[in-house]
């Protein structure tokens, strides 16, 4: 899969256009941060309360680390 697949092949509705990026992972999370961002705020998932998800800024380096991290299965390992 290429970065520019990513869009059509996700299941996150993530685009480079996106104000936010909705981060529903910890592992995720925690890679972004090891990567020096940063996210807004940590809020309760709309689907399941019982679990939170990580709002960050969208930029052009976040999607492209983002689309990266997905076409590359590195949430696999």
């Amino acid at each position: 899969m290429t970065t520019e697949n990513f869009i059509d092949n996700s299941k996150h509705r993530y685009t480079k256009e996106s104000k936010f990026f909705v981060c529903k992972t910890p592992r995720l999370c925690k890679y972004l941060q090891e990567l020096g961002f940063t996210f807004n705020k940590c809020i309760p998932d709309r689907k399941n309360p019982f679990y939170n998800v990580w709002i960050f800024t969208n930029s052009d380096d976040l999607y492209q680390v983002v689309s990266d991290y997905f076409v590359n299965r590195k949430y696999d390992k």
